[in-house]
């Protein structure tokens, strides 16, 4: 057996993958270290090539990772944020994302995002969530069980929005 890789050996990693195009990418396993500092020659590095982005559980990323990735990854699909992060919400345009997690984001106040192809959106226990946007007619799946914040009226126009929600 292998011992696990030390806080530094994490961070050296990460560092040495800079400017790599990655087409997927789980960073996990680097949840105690991963900062918006550390990500973003990452996401700057995969660019237009990254379609999947899983930061489950990564703790200490703020809502300037949330920028960088719409900056630099226009083609991301799948977009997993689930974690006790210090993401507040995310607005802009995601003109490919089809699945985005952001359940348990303690801290989100709104989702408001231009994603046309979204059919999945898990928003499970976002319990200062209070307004949610997607402008996608696809949109299948939603989960905002523990959404305490989040009004009636606001899921209904949701909803109405998406005509093909189960």
């Amino acid at each position: 057996h292998r011992a696990p890789l030390t806080l530094l050996q994490q961070i050296n990693l990460l560092e040495a993958c800079e400017g790599i195009p990655f087409h997927e990418l789980s960073l996990q396993v680097f949840s105690e270290v991963l900062t918006d500092k550390l990500i973003q020659p990452i996401l700057e590095g995969s660019g237009a090539h990254l379609i999947k982005l899983d930061l489950k559980d990564c703790l200490l990323v703020t809502d300037t990772t949330i920028r960088r990735i719409l900056e630099y990854c226009p083609n991301l699909m799948y977009l997993n944020l689930r974690a006790k992060n210090k993401v507040q919400g995310i607005k802009g345009k995601f003109t490919k994302l089809v699945f985005l997690d952001v359940s348990d984001c303690l801290n989100f106040t709104s989702i408001t995002i231009d994603a046309p192809q979204l059919t999945t959106l898990n928003a499970e226990n976002c319990q200062q969530l209070h307004s949610l946007k997607t402008q996608s007619l696809l949109l299948r799946e939603l989960n905002v069980m523990g959404c305490i914040a989040l009004k009636e009226s606001g899921i209904m126009a949701l909803t109405t929005f998406a005509g093909n929600l189960q």
